[in-house]
């Protein structure tokens, strides 16, 4: 999650208190941090193919559109590749090694 803290919607309204997420700020070295950065994990995105029921807890708008830009490989299960890919990722799996 790369977004500025409170950008995105609460991801629970009814077993804990709302809070807009992220609930914290990113760090202030996060910028030298993410510059270091080769390539990406992530365990899973999405739920049927559709982007609004996306896991923004594990790739945000921020983080998606900072990947494509620095085209930074993806690694992730091959159920959400295909899905990745459309999003624009350059996306690697188990199978591409």
């Amino acid at each position: 999650m790369l977004s500025d803290q409170g950008k995105l919607p609460p991801f629970s309204y009814i077993r804990h208190k709302a809070r807009r997420n992220p609930v914290t700020p990113l760090p202030v070295n996060a910028a030298p941090v993410l510059e270091k950065v080769t390539h990406c994990l992530i365990t899973h995105s999405q739920r049927f193919g559709l982007r609004f029921l996306q896991h923004t807890d594990h790739l945000d708008a921020s983080g998606e559109a900072f990947l494509k830009k620095k085209s930074i490989p993806v690694v992730c299960p091959v159920k959400d590749a295909h899905y990745l890919r459309r999003l624009g990722l350059r996306v690697e799996t188990a199978h591409d090694y």
